[in-house]
């Protein structure tokens, strides 16, 4: 119960309403009431089993009516709606502006109740944790969501104001819903940014996005990227391997410029992200880490160490520890050289393409 009490705010004013929205996930959400289609380019199951109670306790409902939250960037978030039921309502969440889980399983129905009737559950369940903690942010601040769809081309980026709060699809409660505010939906073709093929993982239903968050931003509020900073923060991770590639068979390199590249980026080899031979015909062999994870590093490291090379570089962001036998590249130092020696227009290319 402390927990509870501490992840969401007390709602003050009892008279509140709860407002229709929607978020997403591989199975579980509920969907807008209207049956108005909005002016966006976009299906249905039955269940033996009672749908979860979608209205959580009074505390969870609303965040602080004082907070100033003027001048402050928006929260964003990742939601898909890749349900995998063979009639799901995908193209109706779509049509309508709306992100939607679905609560349909016994394990999932658990680790509902934990926040609806705070029964004390230690259960866990990705998807529906992270929906309750989107929730917890709405009630705090206004949050951009970046929507995908199962099999849409398409991907919409929204707005969800501070209060709102998600709702049961009126045609199916195992469907849990958020919508977006209708006047402020951005929807675009994803192949238009490349940028996103590293944004939107695989894998994941809602996810919070704190690397590249600009990039959402700038599509929500100026339809493009011209304004977006010309920083390594801004480009991708598959971008930040072929910044590294760049540099290696630049002069930047020194005797150490590649010559010949051997491996294409996102190759076969597990143990290595960039393969070549030097000037001096060296084996050079790289890895690029885009995180500060220091785990995830030293994987990368020791994944090195056991690949057979005569030179080894690891480009990554501040690990300072020193390796035998690896060199450490900052990432930044990578940005800098480039910018400084006749690439800006390549790296302002990258950032806003």
């Amino acid at each position: 119960m402390t927990e509870l009490k501490t992840y969401l705010k007390p709602l003050r004013d009892k008279t509140a309403q709860l407002v229709t929205g929607g978020c997403c996930q591989w199975r579980g959400s509920s969907s807008y009431d209207s049956d108005v289609v909005i002016e966006t380019p976009i299906l249905r199951r039955k269940y033996s089993v009672e749908p979860p109670n979608s209205t959580p306790p009074i505390r969870y409902r609303q965040g602080q009516k004082n907070q100033n939250t003027k001048n402050m960037k928006e929260k964003t978030f990742l939601v898909r709606t890749y349900f995998r039921d063979e009639t799901s309502f995908i193209d109706y969440f779509f049509q309508h502006d709306q992100i939607a889980i679905l609560v349909d399983q016994e394990d999932e129905f658990k680790v509902w109740d934990k926040y609806v009737k705070e029964n004390g559950s230690t259960e866990k369940k990705q998807f529906v944790d992270r929906w309750f903690n989107l929730q917890k942010s709405i009630n705090e601040n206004d949050v951009l969501i970046l929507a995908t769809y199962r099999d849409k081309s398409f991907a919409k980026i929204g707005k969800i104001k501070k209060g709102t709060q998600f709702t049961d699809f009126t045609k199916d409660p195992h469907y849990k819903i958020f919508q977006l505010e209708k006047k402020s939906v951005k929807t675009f073709e994803l192949s238009d940014f490349p940028i996103f093929s590293s944004i939107i993982p695989s894998n994941v239903t809602i996810s919070p996005i704190k690397k590249r968050a600009e990039v959402i931003r700038h599509i929500y509020h100026y339809d493009n990227l011209n304004n977006l900073s010309i920083e390594l923060g801004n480009i991708s991770e598959k971008l930040v391997e072929l910044i590294c590639i760049e540099w290696l068979r630049s002069d930047l390199a020194g005797e150490n410029k590649i010559k010949y590249q051997l491996l294409l980026t996102g190759g076969n080899f597990a143990n290595i992200d960039i393969l070549g031979t030097t000037i001096k015909d060296k084996r050079l062999a790289a890895q690029v880490s885009d995180t500060n994870d220091k785990k995830t590093i030293e994987l990368k490291i020791n994944k090195l160490k056991n690949f057979k090379s005569d030179i080894k570089f690891l480009f990554c962001k501040d690990y300072i520890n020193k390796e035998s036998g690896i060199t450490i590249i900052p990432l930044q130092k990578v940005w800098d050289d480039l910018m400084n020696n006749g690439y800006k227009k390549m790296l302002e290319t990258l950032v806003r393409q």
